[in-house]
């Protein structure tokens, strides 16, 4: 089984998936939400995820960590540990890098994007003192993020897309 088949697999039998209502953090109103969080909690969902983030990064280069806080940061920390890498994970709401900044581009990790909306805010912050000019998500809910962040000077990379999930809307 490949890994990108695996990875899906997990997300849907954990329940990362919810029907309903939602706001997401873009503002957008959606009928679907995708919550990452048990995949970060669980052993194999980290290193499957960490392994799978670890190989795009490598595709790349030699580039440094950073995570969008919340998830894009447990997505960073499960590819620094797979890596043997430090990371930055940064709170764009309270303008705040935790972790030491390295004079070297940066590569932004984000658990979903839908808009582009929260790796843009956090390319803001970082571009202060580093280059950066990918991202790289888990899931990629194709609503804008690919397009967006293409023409602020990010590519953005992702294991997955709602497709590859099966939610189609």
């Amino acid at each position: 089984m490949g890994m990108k088949y695996r990875l899906a697999k997990l997300i849907k039998e954990w329940d990362c998936i919810k029907y309903g209502s939602f706001v997401l953090a873009s503002g957008r109103r959606s009928n679907y939400k995708i919550d990452l969080d048990a995949l970060f909690e669980n052993p194999e969902g980290k290193r499957l995820a960490g392994e799978m983030g670890a190989m795009e990064l490598k595709k790349l280069g030699d580039y440094e960590i950073a995570g969008v806080y919340r998830g894009g940061s447990l997505f960073a920390e499960a590819v620094s540990e797979r890596l043997n890498k430090d990371y930055v994970s940064v709170d764009y709401k309270r303008n705040v890098i935790e972790g030491d900044i390295k004079p070297k581009e940066y590569v932004i990790f984000e658990d979903v994007t839908t808009t582009g909306g929260s790796v843009l805010k956090v390319a803001t912050i970082l571009r202060d003192y580093v280059d950066v000019r990918n991202a790289i998500t888990v899931v990629d809910r194709q609503e804008g993020a690919f397009e967006n962040l293409r023409e602020n000077g990010i590519r953005l990379h992702s294991l997955l897309t709602k497709q590859d999930l099966g939610i189609i809307f």
